[in-house]
């Protein structure tokens, strides 16, 4: 009898893919890996210093004026603390950079020349004051800052308020946000390497610890402001004063406000920083 068995025949059918073999996950991942990147370079830009962020954003904001022979805006600081400049800077812009097309370099090096004018002075005003306003830190600070470019020189006034703002009540122990930016003014300012005047200044009868009186106050917050600056660079033989004034020299008419307890520093122009050179 013949054998009626039929053989087995097993089929497999392949399941069918999506178009494209299912490509929809690439994008998603490409997605999220060019997040990763922008978070990741984000703060890398966020632990830098405020010179380096805005010259970064002044970078993306006009690349096309950067170049061997093209000037740099004034947002871009060297460590030296002047801004690069050209003849187009100083004669026919103050805020974009000047003209790309200008010719014959002009570099100030304020270890090189005596270049602290008050042209210079008010970039770096400028400079200070976008610092100020664009620093979540600093932004609260706002209001009790004072930058001002007078016939004297460059000058910084940090004024006490109704609640702390530098320092402890009746001491020279720096608060953590106005130390921040009392150090960030120090490095703008002290690489200009210029005879500078420290000051401070009190009510007629602020709070104090033990037995002193607002003019150990005065005298010792100036010199905790001294040093600040000297840890970014000044040296002794730069200060060219530290003064107390007591409550001598108001900058609000009723002396008991708060914000005439304050400290200032002043730099003075080239032409009124007069050294004394002793001969060798």
């Amino acid at each position: 009898m013949a054998d009626s068995k039929q053989p087995i025949i097993i089929k497999k059918r392949k399941a069918a893919h999506a178009g494209g073999h299912g490509g929809a996950w690439k994008v998603a991942l490409a997605d999220m890996m060019t997040a990763l990147m922008a978070f990741f370079l984000v703060m890398w830009i966020c632990q830098m210093d405020i010179k380096s962020r805005l010259g970064i954003a002044e970078y993306f904001t006009s690349p096309s004026i950067y170049g061997p022979h093209s000037p740099s805006s004034w947002f871009t600081l060297k460590f030296g603390g002047v801004p690069k400049m050209t003849q187009g800077n100083m004669e026919q812009s103050r805020e974009v950079g000047g003209d790309p097309a200008s010719e014959g370099l002009l570099r100030i090096d304020p270890l090189a020349s005596d270049n602290f004018t008050m042209e210079v002075a008010k970039r770096y005003a400028a400079v200070m004051e976008t610092a100020i306003a664009n620093t979540p830190g600093f932004l609260e600070l706002k209001d009790n800052v004072v930058i001002e470019v007078t016939n004297e020189g460059l000058r910084v006034e940090l004024m006490e308020g109704l609640r702390p703002r530098f320092f402890s009540p009746g001491t020279a122990m720096w608060c953590s946000s106005g130390h921040r930016l009392a150090e960030f003014f120090a490095s703008m300012l002290a690489p200009v390497h210029h005879l500078t005047t420290f000051e401070g200044h009190t009510t007629p009868k602020p709070e104090t610890r033990g037995m002193a009186t607002k003019w150990e106050l005065g005298s010792d917050r100036a010199l905790a402001l001294r040093q600040v600056f000297n840890e970014s660079g000044l040296t002794p033989d730069e200060v060219k004063a530290v003064e107390c004034f007591g409550d001598q020299k108001p900058r609000f008419p009723e002396k008991n406000d708060p914000r005439n307890l304050r400290v200032a520093v002043l730099v003075p122009y080239s032409s009124q920083d007069i050294r004394i050179r002793l001969p060798k």
